[in-house]
């Protein structure tokens, strides 16, 4: 796959602690860096497609009502 350049301005204390990092792991911080926007990506994605399936249950009427959802809590109080 063909890499692209990035440029971002970050602030020395997170600097010094990703250089840290990149040197306990002995890896460069720029794989770092790669590797946490593909976390914050993924995660972003799975996120805005779970909101946009429970839309579609909500358009759909697919949800609990009230009363639903009482019951099931009545179900975990202790006795």
């Amino acid at each position: 796959m063909e890499k692209g350049t990035f440029m971002i301005h970050i602030d020395p204390e997170k600097d010094n602690q990703l250089t840290m990092l990149a040197a306990q792991l002995n890896r460069p911080k720029n794989e770092l860096v790669s590797q946490a926007i593909e976390n914050f990506l993924e995660v972003q994605n799975w996120q805005m497609e779970q909101t946009r399936l429970a839309m579609q249950e909500a358009d759909f009427g697919l949800y609990a009502t009230d009363e639903e959802l009482d019951e099931i809590e009545n179900q975990y109080k202790p006795s």
